[in-house]
């Protein structure tokens, strides 16, 4: 439970400084915060039952899993804008996994993190970001991120025995992040010169320049 708290706090703590974490740091946070919350239900489901194993292993990358897939749905994937608005986590400033990778690969480029700090709902802004996050490879990255956490889910798995539910949950939810031939997903995003997602509405590239200028303007002035 303290770990789960600390792994919270340290979320809450990276989005209200605009600090971002390393990688490690960030993976780290997660298996504190979402593992600890997976570690904590089937723990309560052992006071019931027979079976006292040690799952925390497989918890804590199948909660790492489960965090970074959430991450890259969160701004690529249709469904999920259809319940919640369009990247929100821009909006929130949160440091997702891609967003922290970008940062850190890209240290002298502080696009990603000047629109983050500026929690914009601007749609064209936001999806400047995104196709920011795809040029620096950090979609790609997250992709291949997930399909090795997948692969360390399914092998513990197999090595407790199996469990044709659990490993039916992972193919269904891995569509976002595998190709149809299994491999990990590309991704390209240059709405203002002329390519889209599908999902996404196109945009000129006068008004999406302008409006990601003006956003990075209005974080100078505030910061000066």
């Amino acid at each position: 439970m303290l770990d789960l708290h600390r792994g919270q706090g340290l979320d809450i703590y990276w989005r209200c400084s605009c600090n971002c974490p390393s990688e490690p740091a960030y993976e780290d946070m997660v298996i504190k915060k979402t593992g600890g919350l997976f570690g904590m239900a089937v723990k309560f489901m052992q006071l019931f039952s027979a079976d006292k194993r040690d799952f925390t292993p497989l918890l804590e990358i199948l909660g790492l899993w489960f965090q970074v897939r959430d991450d890259l749905a969160n701004l690529v994937d249709q469904s999920y804008h259809d319940l919640k608005d369009f990247a929100d986590d821009l909006t929130e400033g949160k440091f997702s996994y891609p967003v922290v990778h970008a940062i850190n690969a890209q240290p002298h480029d502080h696009q990603v993190l000047s629109i983050l700090r500026q929690r914009t709902s601007e749609y064209t802004v936001k999806e400047y970001c995104i196709g920011l996050l795809a040029d620096m490879g950090s979609l790609d990255h997250t992709a291949k991120k997930l399909v090795k956490l997948e692969t360390q889910c399914r092998n513990i798995v197999a090595e407790l025995g199996g469990n044709s539910h659990l490993e039916a949950f992972l193919s269904e939810f891995s569509s976002i992040y595998r190709s149809p031939s299994g491999e990990p997903r590309t991704f390209e995003h240059l709405s203002f010169k002329g390519k889209n997602f599908s999902h996404m509405k196109p945009v000129s590239s006068g008004d999406c320049s302008s409006r990601v200028q003006d956003c990075l303007n209005n974080h100078q002035n505030s910061s000066s």
